[in-house]
């Protein structure tokens, strides 16, 4: 399935200070958008790998860079530790060039408005984040503060 619209409408904000959203039903392909055709397009701009950050919240393999595991989450009944997300994310930022932040599924990181709204003060840092509907969207007084700054970008697919 093409998604040359939302794929065109990511990289008309590029770098615009905002953090991008990507919102929809499961499995409707906000992941692929994301990871797969937005990441390729920044390749095929000339961005370096090590300034595309991708993190997957939903995959045990990501969450085992930051010494979490998906299977104690479930039955800890709790979310992605922010101190080990925000660590890792740091320690990936190697100098100032501009660094790409693709975050998938970020509604399960704990106190994930705050996280995000703390990658809006610097100026070295564009963030593009999905989440579903149900999870991200119902509790979530920073993403509708985000949606009015970004007047109608998120796109339900």
């Amino acid at each position: 399935i093409k998604r040359d619209l939302y794929l065109k409408q990511l990289i008309d904000r590029k770098q615009n200070g905002l953090i991008k959203v990507i919102t929809g039903i499961r499995r409707c392909g906000k992941s692929y958008l994301l990871n797969t055709l937005f990441y390729n397009y920044l390749k095929n701009s000339g961005v370096d790998d090590s300034h595309i950050i991708k993190f997957a919240f939903d995959s045990n393999i990501d969450l085992n860079k930051i010494g979490e595991n998906i299977i104690t989450l479930e039955k800890e009944r709790r979310k992605v530790d922010p101190t080990k997300f925000v660590g890792y994310i740091q320690s990936k930022m190697k100098d100032d060039g501009m660094y790409y932040l693709l975050l998938d599924e970020v509604q399960f990181l704990d106190c994930f408005e705050s996280v995000l709204n703390s990658y809006l003060h610097m100026d070295n840092v564009d963030v593009y984040v999905t989440g579903s509907n149900a999870k991200f969207l119902s509790k979530s007084k920073a993403v509708s503060t985000w949606q009015r700054k970004e007047q109608n970008y998120r796109q339900s697919y």
